[in-house]
């Protein structure tokens, strides 16, 4: 059985379920699981690559919001970064968050903090992924946590497998490679402890 969400507001809610379209809407758990592993780590410093619609973008942003940090939300779609900034003011959020028009390896080699969280659902082919994977890695402390969305989809699938070789101490796969049933993480979610 799946347990209930729990949204802080009613506002909040109207915003995380209108951002619950398209893909986002056969996982509504994963801006939850996100929201539950920035918290539990503590994180004050969260980089989200890739907003789409807004849901974990929205989670995310309350977890900065709490921590009394800021979640820097990067995408290069103007659209998509538009409707996530409606979202976040409805919500409350916007305060807590820094949205970044552009490419996302660019934008991790002009920041200047380590972030201690960095969610990484944007470019799903196999060299996208790993051109943003190996920046993000620079700008993540040491200790930090690196999730990775849709470890299910084949290319990315490819990917996690390349991690798992290369960092076998710290790659934790939940939903792992190839299909599963839907469920709460259903595309996958790929756990990185960074260690450098």
């Amino acid at each position: 059985m799946i347990p209930e969400l729990n949204y802080p507001s009613n506002h909040f809610k109207q915003a995380a379920e209108e951002a619950l379209t398209g893909f986002s809407a056969t996982e509504p758990w994963m801006g939850q699981a996100l929201y539950a592993l920035a918290r539990a780590t503590e994180s004050r410093h969260i980089c989200a690559v890739g907003v789409y619609l807004g849901h974990t973008t929205i989670w995310l942003a309350l977890a900065a919001q709490q921590t009394g940090g800021v979640l820097v939300a990067i995408d290069h779609n103007a659209d998509y970064l538009d409707k996530t900034r409606a979202r976040l003011e409805a919500a409350g959020l916007l305060g807590s968050v820094e949205l970044v028009q552009g490419d996302a390896v660019a934008a991790f080699q002009q920041r200047k903090e380590r972030f201690d969280f960095t969610y990484l659902d944007a470019d799903h082919s196999y060299d996208g992924l790993e051109r943003i994977f190996r920046a993000a890695w620079l700008r993540t402390r040491d200790k930090g946590l690196m999730c990775l969305h849709d470890t299910n989809y084949s290319p990315v699938c490819a990917e996690s497998e390349w991690l798992a070789l290369h960092f076998p101490h710290a790659v934790r796969l939940l939903g792992g490679c190839g299909p599963t049933p839907h469920g709460p993480i259903s595309r996958g979610l790929g756990l990185i402890q960074v260690v450098k």
